[in-house]
């Protein structure tokens, strides 16, 4: 079974398999594809940024470092999942991302066996009145290993 239902109605191939072909939208989804953006021809471009992948890399590896950082000062619109990842590029880069937070649809991704439980913060309270900051989302640990802690 597939992690998502919707993943047999994609497809994958190469920069040489559609470089005939024009689309709605190129998006970059890690740093080393905002460099080959150029290769899509795209009515628009934009760069969705899951992580501050420069992090990824060792202090010793300043010249990576500098190349990933380098792919958030771009002029390009952008959009991130997380606040702290948003308020980073805003106070860092000077760049303004949207901000799309994740989620997991439990009508999708229906638990089998144990729950796992992840914080994640919303204003206010949630609809049984506890705290924002405390609420709780269940999600199975099959489909979602962020909330198991297997992303880490």
């Amino acid at each position: 079974m597939p992690w998502h239902r919707a993943l047999a109605r994609l497809r994958f191939t190469s920069f040489e398999a559609v470089a005939a072909e024009r689309f709605d939208l190129a998006l970059a989804t890690w740093w080393k594809t905002i460099y080959e953006l150029h290769r899509i021809d795209a009515g628009r471009y934009a760069y969705f940024v899951q992580s501050i992948e420069s992090w990824f890399y060792p202090d010793s590896d300043a010249a990576v470092r500098n190349l990933v950082n380098a792919t958030y000062l771009l002029p390009l619109p952008g959009i991130t999942e997380a606040r702290w990842i948003r308020d980073h590029l805003r106070s860092r880069f000077g760049h303004d991302y949207h901000l799309v937070p994740n989620g997991c649809s439990k009508a999708l991704y229906a638990a089998a066996g144990r729950l796992h439980r992840t914080a994640r913060a919303r204003p206010a309270t949630d609809p049984g009145g506890r705290p924002a900051r405390r609420r709780l989302q269940e999600c199975g640990a099959e489909h979602c290993p962020r909330a198991a802690g297997r992303d880490r």
